[in-house]
């Protein structure tokens, strides 16, 4: 086996577990938890943690990225690239353009609320629906890239 190829993937899968993961996790484990706090102070653990976790993203989206162009140099740079391998191309990309404009718009208007003390609820609701799509798009890559 190919071990540039072994660690890239590695680095790779990594990377797309801890952001993938992150959201899931966000949306499916720590929001019904969130529940059971009074809602001023979800509010601003809400915040708390979309930050931390923006945070981690912006150091594991570029790696997962730039890892998974160079799987595809290395893999696929004379042959045809398979139909799975262009849906997690494209859908990362799109990911993180996502990841991007979430971060840039909805979060900072976020974080400026938190940080004045006028955040409410309907404020995090533009940044958990980003999640949400990007979760779902995470989903449907890792669908896809299961028949490989």
């Amino acid at each position: 086996m190919n071990y540039v190829v072994w660690l890239v993937t590695a680095i790779h899968l990594l990377s797309v577990v801890i952001w993938v993961g992150g959201m899931a996790f966000l949306m499916l484990v720590l929001r019904s938890g969130l529940m059971a706090v009074e809602p001023t102070a979800r509010v601003t653990l809400q915040g708390a943690l979309f930050r931390r976790f923006f945070r981690t993203v912006w150091n594991v989206m570029p790696i997962a990225v730039i890892s998974g162009l160079l799987l595809l140099i290395l893999s696929y740079s004379h042959q045809p690239i398979p139909w799975p391998v262009m849906v997690m191309q494209t859908g990362g990309i799109l990911m993180a353009a996502i990841f991007i404009g979430m971060f840039m718009v909805p979060n900072r208007r976020l974080q400026a609320k938190l940080a004045s003390g006028t955040a409410t609820a309907e404020d995090i609701v533009p940044v958990r629906r980003l999640v949400l799509l990007n979760l779902a798009i995470g989903t449907i890559i890792l669908i896809c890239v299961a028949s490989l």
